[in-house]
C-alpha cells in the first residue's frame, strides 16, 4: 500500500499550547486497540447529534496519538460511533468567540500541528467516513494515508468553511490541492462545496467507496495489508499544472477572475483569503505554507462577514427549536399529497420525492400532471448527467411520485399541501373537498403567499387542522418556509407542519396569521417604495444597481419582473387593504400589467427580455407615455427609502407577535428574499447602524407624510433589537 502519494513533504511542526483545558477523557474521543493490533480512534461526543473538533477534542486527540505510539499499534482508523456521522467540522461556538487574529492564528496552528502528527504517523492511517465529513473533519481525513467512504445517503464531504466566512485552516488549503489537483481543489474550497460519497470518490477526495456496513471490515483489511488500495492521485494534467509555474499561475489567475465576477471581496472576503492560502502553498516549504495559512485564518476569523455568517448558522440551528411551539407534539408524517401541479405544487412534489417521502400529486388537468412529472424527471436527469445521481438513485426518486385526477389514495396521507391558485373561494372549495376524503388526523397545509389562513379555514369542519406552509419560489433553491398558525390552528397541527418542513430540509420560521405573513409584508414596503421612486422618474436600472451593490441578489424591479407584474398587482390589493396610506400608491403595476408588460414571462416588464435573458430597462417607453423626467436621488436616499421602512415594519411585526424573535425576521429576510447574508439580516443591519439613528433618519424622510413616520414599536427598540 502506498502511504502518502501527493502529500506535502514531511516536516516538523512545533505544538503551540492550546487555549483551554488539557486532555479530558470525557469529551467523546477514545482509543481502542483490537485483537490484531489495529488502533481505533472513535468519535462519539456525548449528548450531541454530531461530532466536532473543539479544542478539548483536539487536545484529547493529541493525547490519544501519543498513546497509540506507546501501544505500538499496527495502524490507526479514525471512525465514529454515531450512526450516519463522522466529524461535522470545527466547533462553531468557538469560531464565534474568536475576536482577535492572534487567537485565530494560534488555534489554526494548533490544529495543523495535530493533523501533521497524523500525517507523519509511521504505521498506516485510515479515515472511515460514514456520515458528514466536513471542514476540520475532512482535513483530518486528508491527513490520513487513505480515506474510505461508505456509500450512504448521509455522507457529505467537503470544506464549506468559506460559507462561515473563514478558510480551511487545519491544513486543508495545502493538502487538498496535492491530493486531487489544483483545479478540483479550487472548485471545492472557493465555493465551499460539499458532495456525496460517490462524487467524492470520482473527484479523488476518497480512495474507496464501500457498501454500507462493511466499512470497519474493509478498514481493518487495508490497515493490515490484506487489501491493496492505492490512494487516489491527481490526474496527469493536474500534476503538470502543479509542476509548471506559468501554467499554475494561469490557473490561479483565472480562478481569481471567476471569483471576482461572482462575489465582492469587501462583501465576502473568505473565498479570496482561501485563494491566497492556496497560492501560499507553492514556492515555499511546507512549514512556511502552513504558517501562512494560519495567519490568513486569523485574518478571516475577525471579519464582519465571519461574524454575520456564523451568527446565521447558529440562528438556523435555533430555528429547529421554535419558541412557543411544542415540537414533541408533532405527529409522524410518512406519506404526503399535494393538490395543484403548478410551479409551486410541482416543486413541493419534487422536494418530497428528493427527500424520500412518497407524495401523491392531484390536479384537474392531465397536462399539468405531465408537466410536473417532466419537470421533476428533468431535474433528476440533469443530476445524472452531471454525475450527482446514479440512474438507480433517479429511479428511486421517481418511484416516490404518483399522480391522479381525483382524490384516490388521499385516505392514506398524513399531510396534504394545497397549492392551487391564489383565490380565496377556490382554496375554500379545495379544502372542503379534502375534508371529505382525508383521515381526521391529517393536516391540511395551504401554500398561500398572502391570503389569511384563518379566512381559508373559515368554513372548515375542522379548522384546527388547517395551517399555512408558505414555500418560496423556486422551491428547490429557496431554503425558507413560513409555517403559519391561523386563529384556530391546533398546536399539534402547527408542530406537525413545522416538523415536516424540517424533514424536507428547509429552514422554517413560525409566523402568526396576518396580511402578507412576515416576508411578503416587509417586501411590500420595500417594493412599494421602489415603485414610488419609479413613478417620480427614478431609473429602475440605477435603483437595481444600488441595491445589488448593497448586496441584494437582484434589485426590486428585476424581482418584480421575476414575480410577474400581474401577480404582484394582485398582492398589492391585499396589502393596501391592510396597511392603507402607510404604503405608497402602486398603480403603475396595474397600468403595466394591463398593457401586457408582465415581466420575464411576457418578455417585457421593467426590463425587456430576450430568450429569458435581461436586456435594457424599458423606462424610455414609459416616459413616452407621459412619466416624469428622469430623477436620480442620492444613493443613500435610495437605500434608506427602501430599507428603513422594512425595519420600521419589522418592529411592528415583533410587537404584534407576528413572529416572536428578531432572529426569525433575519432568517426570513436572508433565506426568503436574499437579504445580504454578510450583513446578518435586516435587524442586525439595523443594530449596526443604530436604531436611534434610524429613527432620526425616518423622521427626516417623513417630511409631513405618514409613510416614513417611525413607529412606537421601533422607538421602543432604541437600544437595539438584539440587546441583552
Amino acid at each position: 500500500m502506498s502511504g502518502h502519494e501527493g502529500a506535502p513533504p514531511q516536516t516538523r511542526l512545533d505544538f503551540n499550547e492550546p487555549p483551554g483545558p488539557g486532555p479530558d477523557p470525557g469529551v467523546g474521543v477514545r482509543l481502542e486497540v483490537d485483537e490484531e493490533g489495529v488502533g481505533w480512534i472513535l468519535f462519539d461526543q456525548p449528548g450531541r447529534p454530531v461530532n466536532t473538533l473543539s479544542t478539548p477534542v483536539m487536545e484529547r486527540l493529541r493525547a490519544l496519538l501519543d498513546e497509540a505510539v506507546r501501544r505500538n499499534v499496527k495502524g490507526l482508523v479514525f471512525a465514529s460511533d454515531k450512526n450516519d456521522m463522522f466529524v461535522a467540522g470545527a466547533e462553531v461556538e468557538e469560531i464565534a468567540g474568536i475576536a482577535d487574529p492572534a487567537t485565530g492564528m494560534q488555534k489554526s496552528a494548533y490544529g495543523q500541528a495535530i493533523l501533521e502528527t497524523v500525517s507523519r504517523f509511521a504505521p498506516p492511517t485510515a479515515a472511515l467516513i460514514t456520515g458528514p465529513c466536513l471542514g476540520g473533519g475532512f482535513e483530518l481525513a486528508l491527513a490520513c494515508t487513505v480515506r474510505l467512504a461508505e456509500n450512504r445517503d448521509s455522507v457529505r464531504i467537503g470544506l464549506p468553511e468559506v460559507k462561515l466566512g473563514i478558510i480551511p485552516g487545519f491544513g486543508g488549503t495545502q493538502r487538498l490541492p496535492r491530493r486531487i489537483g489544483l483545479r478540483g481543489a479550487l472548485d471545492l474550497i472557493l465555493a465551499g462545496k460539499t458532495v456525496p460519497a460517490r462524487s467524492a470518490f470520482r473527484r479523488g477526495m476518497v480512495d474507496a467507496l464501500i457498501p454500507p456496513g462493511l466499512g470497519r471490515q474493509v478498514a481493518r483489511e487495508v490497515i493490515l495489508g490484506r487489501r491493496r488500495l492505492e490512494p487516489a492521485r491527481p490526474s496527469r494534467v493536474d500534476r503538470v499544472i502543479a509542476a509548471v509555474p506559468w501554467l499554475r499561475n494561469f490557473v490561479l489567475s483565472r480562478a481569481r477572475k471567476v471569483l471576482a465576477a461572482k462575489v465582492r471581496p469587501d462583501h465576502y472576503p473568505a473565498p479570496f483569503l482561501a485563494l491566497d492560502a492556496v497560492v501560499a502553498g507553492f514556492g515555499r516549504d511546507t512549514t512556511a505554507a502552513f504558517r501562512r495559512e494560519a495567519e490568513i485564518e486569523g485574518q478571516a476569523l475577525v471579519t464582519p462577514a465571519k461574524d454575520s455568517l456564523v451568527w446565521l448558522f447558529r440562528a438556523s440551528n435555533r430555528a429547529k427549536e421554535p419558541e412557543g411551539l411544542p415540537l414533541d407534539r408533532a405527529r409522524p408524517v410518512r406519506r404526503l399529497a399535494v393538490v395543484g401541479a403548478g410551479v409551486m405544487g410541482g416543486g413541493i412534489a419534487w422536494l418530497a420525492a428528493e427527500k424520500g417521502l412518497p407524495i401523491r400529486v392531484k390536479d384537474v388537468q392531465a397536462g399539468a400532471l405531465e408537466h410536473a412529472l417532466a419537470t421533476a424527471a428533468g431535474n433528476w436527469a440533469r443530476a445524472v448527467r452531471r454525475r450527482r445521481l446514479t440512474p438507480r438513485d433517479r429511479s428511486r426518486r421517481v418511484e416516490q411520485l404518483s399522480f391522479t385526477l381525483d382524490t384516490t389514495g388521499f385516505r392514506h396521507v398524513d399531510l396534504v399541501f394545497e397549492a392551487v391558485v391564489e383565490n380565496l373561494d377556490v382554496k375554500r372549495k379545495v379544502l372542503a373537498e379534502l375534508e371529505g376524503v382525508v383521515r381526521e388526523d391529517a393536516v391540511l397545509a395551504s401554500n398561500t403567499s398572502s391570503l389569511s389562513i384563518t379566512d381559508i379555514a373559515r368554513d372548515a369542519g375542522h379548522p384546527e387542522r388547517v395551517v399555512g406552509l408558505h414555500f418560496f419560489n423556486p422551491v428547490h433553491r429557496m431554503p425558507l418556509v413560513e409555517v403559519i398558525a391561523g386563529a384556530r390552528s391546533a398546536a399539534e397541527a402547527v408542530a406537525t407542519a413545522y416538523r415536516t418542513a424540517l424533514d424536507l430540509g428547509k429552514t422554517p420560521i413560525l409566523v402568526q396569521d396576518g396580511p402578507g405573513f412576515l416576508v411578503n409584508r416587509l417586501l411590500a414596503f420595500y417594493l412599494g417604495e421602489a415603485l414610488h421612486l419609479f413613478e417620480k422618474g427614478a431609473d429602475p436600472e440605477r435603483t437595481d444597481g444600488i441595491l445589488t451593490d448593497f448586496g441584494m441578489p437582484m434589485g426590486p424591479f428585476e424581482l418584480l419582473d421575476q414575480i410577474g407584474l400581474d401577480v404582484a398587482e394582485k398582492v398589492t390589493h391585499v396589502m393596501a387593504a391592510a396597511f392603507g396610506d402607510r404604503l405608497p400608491s402602486q398603480a403603475v403595476l396595474a397600468r403595466l400589467a394591463g398593457e401586457g408588460h408582465l415581466g420575464r414571462k411576457s418578455g417585457r416588464g421593467f426590463y425587456a427580455y430576450e430568450r429569458d435573458r435581461r436586456q435594457a430597462a424599458t423606462l424610455e417607453a414609459d416616459r413616452a407615455r407621459g412619466a416624469p423626467a428622469r430623477w436620480d436621488p442620492p444613493r443613500e436616499d435610495v437605500l434608506d427609502r427602501l430599507l428603513l421602512p422594512m425595519v420600521n415594519e419589522a418592529a411592528r411585526c415583533l410587537e404584534e407577535g407576528v413572529v416572536h424573535r428578531p432572529l426569525d425576521v433575519d432568517l426570513g429576510m436572508v433565506m426568503g428574499t436574499g437579504f445580504p447574508p454578510f450583513r446578518g439580516g435586516l435587524l442586525r443591519y439595523a443594530d449596526a447602524r443604530g436604531v436611534g439613528a434610524i429613527v432620526e433618519r425616518l423622521e427626516r424622510l417623513a417630511d409631513g407624510t405618514g409613510r416614513f413616520r417611525p413607529s412606537e414599536a421601533l422607538r421602543s427598540r432604541s437600544g437595539g433589537f438584539y440587546r441583552p
